[in-house]
């Protein structure tokens, strides 16, 4: 089943798009990494919070909108995405 959402894909939004995703692989890529065991335990801070070292990546990014107005579309139904992993950001 398709889940459709009403997305402003992070590339059409320019003046933030390399901020969002610098800090998502910056703060949240090593984390995941880490979690799911993905990249090798080290010894220190710098070498554990290197970006460099994660090997995750974006396959797509994009914001979605939702909305309380009546008839517009304000959540999604529990759904396995077609990415082995993603992640929501509120």
């Amino acid at each position: 089943r398709a889940y459709a959402t009403t997305d402003i894909p992070c590339s059409d939004v320019p003046s933030i798009d390399s901020w969002v995703r610098a800090s998502l692989r910056t703060h949240v890529f090593p984390v995941m990494a880490r979690w799911y065991e993905w990249v090798e335990p080290t010894n220190s801070k710098e070498e554990e919070d290197d970006p460099c070292q994660c090997c995750l990546t974006f396959r797509d990014l994009f914001f979605v909108r939702y909305s309380a107005a009546v008839g517009a579309q304000c959540k999604l139904d529990i759904h396995q995405d077609g990415s082995l992993m993603s992640f929501n950001i509120l």
